[in-house]
């Protein structure tokens, strides 16, 4: 039986209870922002904050100014984003929109919000992902991918720290937020000189290609939005100097490192499109899974193995990891023979099944693959 009531609600309590109705204040108690505090102010992000209501003219004058991104009953999103932060629902950065949502007769103030929704994203853009992943894009078994960083070729995609400054490039034009940047680095090597001195050959990197990535229509990106750097800059091919590089450019990282062959990190997207931001995939956003590298591996070393069985001195074959499913690989082989006889054939293998070589190698499964004559 209760013997206490709060003297607010009314509400049952149990002694010593404290009734929660009064901490949050009511809609008669909350604080307005009226036009006056945000003339005063000069910028709304100065007089309000989230939480906060605020007069409805306030309300017209977003929806006004711009065409809204969203807009229904009782609900307005402004229609040019104030920041782009990452979404962990997508895997993307996105933007955000100053939100209103009316709650009874006032318009509430809910921050900067992705389209649709009414709470600000935790700001994790940099701590989201403190690594860079590179796609090793050359050959892993060169001289120089094995005395350096275990790729000779290494690309990337990435964003750049919202909070710093960016480099122009060759548009002329800036480049703000959360900028996206695409960068390839080769490895050279300084051999001739070493080798008469007896020394081992000394290994830089070479800014191959280095630009923003755009949703320009007619998208030109490697030709119009150049940074400065490309072509025109070595450094040291080592992590700590591209870390440094990276993060010279306006990002901000704690480490960078390059991806195992069968590591599933691809810059381009299958299906490549020419246009646009979504036709990379950034390594900022990518997420390194060395168990699941190392069951691609021993399904790697086992088709080598089989194949060597079976009489080939050099075994061909491609294996590669599913962009939209890591749990998948992909094994294409060659068989030869006559000119009739010769054939392409591709199989699907499940690698987040079982624990053993032989369990991944159970799921393979003959698939039409499309191209490649199979």
């Amino acid at each position: 039986m209760h013997n206490y009531f709060c003297d607010h609600c009314g509400a049952a309590l149990d002694p010593g209870e404290i009734c929660d109705c009064k901490q949050q204040p009511e809609e008669s108690e909350r604080r307005i922002v009226t036009y006056a505090d945000w003339e005063a102010a000069g910028d709304f992000g100065k007089a309000a904050q989230p939480g906060d209501y605020v007069e409805e003219r306030i309300v017209d004058d977003m929806r006004d100014v711009l065409p809204p991104a969203k807009m229904e009953r009782g609900f307005l999103q402004v229609g040019e984003p104030y920041s782009h932060e990452f979404d962990p629902e997508t895997g993307h950065w996105r933007g955000t929109f100053p939100t209103f949502v009316k709650e009874g007769q006032n318009w509430k103030y809910c921050g900067n919000c992705f389209i649709g929704k009414t709470t600000p994203p935790i700001k994790e853009g940099s701590e989201m992902s403190k690594t860079l992943y590179f796609e090793g894009a050359g050959w892993s078994g060169a001289d120089s991918s094995k005395a350096t960083i275990g790729n000779c070729r290494i690309r990337t995609a990435f964003h750049l720290d919202p909070e710093k400054k960016h480099p122009r490039c060759s548009c002329g034009e800036p480049h703000d937020g959360a900028a996206a940047v695409y960068l390839e680095i080769i490895c050279g090597t300084i051999g001739k000189e070493n080798r008469k001195l007896g020394l081992e050959p000394t290994y830089y990197g070479w800014i191959d290609y280095l630009h923003y990535v755009t949703d320009d229509d007619r998208n030109d990106d490697c030709n119009r939005h150049i940074l400065p750097f490309e072509r025109r800059a070595r450094i040291d091919y080592t992590l700590e100097s591209i870390l440094k590089f990276v993060n010279d450019l306006g990002a901000s990282f704690d480490a960078v490192a390059v991806c195992p062959d069968l590591g599933g990190y691809c810059v381009f997207r299958d299906g490549y499109s020419p246009k646009g931001t979504e036709r990379l995939n950034y390594g900022d956003e990518f997420q390194y899974d060395p168990d699941m590298t190392a069951r691609r591996e021993a399904v790697y070393r086992h088709v080598y193995e089989l194949e060597k069985a079976e009489g080939s001195r050099y075994p061909n074959f491609s294996l590669w990891v599913d962009q939209d499913d890591p749990g998948m690989l992909h094994l294409l082989r060659h068989f030869s023979g006559t000119f009739k006889t010769a054939h392409n054939t591709h199989w699907t293998i499940r690698t987040d099944t079982g624990s053993t070589v032989e369990d991944w190698m159970a799921t393979a499964t003959v698939t039409p693959l499309g191209r490649y004559g199979c």
